[in-house]
């Protein structure tokens, strides 16, 4: 199970096939307000959630790309956040993830 909190804090929850990438999966169910510029390479950083919780599941660590996309270098707060095209559907877990406002994670409006 994902559960997308929108920038409006409205929830939603799908259910995704693991190993399915998370932005992939917001797509198959007309999630809004997550995007993928990029086109879900990981260069981009404009499909960023914050990881809020994860039940009976831990992310794995970020690559050296994702973490420069994210920005890691000039925002070492950014400790939660992920890309959504490199971060997997967990098998039998939940993700619960928020989607932050367009200009905090550099999407374009």
């Amino acid at each position: 199970m994902l559960t997308f909190v929108m920038p409006d804090g409205t929830q939603r929850t799908i259910r995704a096939a693991a190993g399915l990438n998370v932005l992939y999966a917001a797509a198959l169910h007309d999630v809004p307000h997550l995007c993928g510029e990029c086109a879900g390479e990981g260069v981009c950083g404009s499909c960023q959630v914050l990881v809020e919780a994860a039940t009976g599941w831990t992310p794995p660590e970020r690559s050296p790309e994702e973490e420069l996309a994210l920005g890691i270098g000039r925002n070492p707060d950014r400790g939660e956040r992920r890309l959504a095209c490199m971060l997997a559907a967990p098998s039998g877990a939940a993700l619960r993830m928020r989607i932050p406002p367009l200009d905090e994670a550099g999407r374009t409006r």
